[in-house]
């Protein structure tokens, strides 16, 4: 699965299901502290968009 930063992930996920994407899980909060959903892309591959960013050193 592929995972995408977004700043706004709600309204990411109101355009992507206003355009017909295949919605795997809506919006929720994760217990790691992200804010995420889920959605397949036209070839049936899981994305993921949300707010985590893993720290770098």
């Amino acid at each position: 699965m592929l995972a995408v930063y977004v700043k706004d992930p709600d309204a990411h996920y109101e355009r992507a299901h206003a355009a017909g994407a295949k919605i795997l899980y809506p919006p929720k909060d994760t217990d790691f502290g992200s804010h995420e959903y889920h959605v397949l892309d036209l070839e049936g591959h899981p994305w993921t968009f949300g707010t985590y960013r893993p720290a770098v050193d």
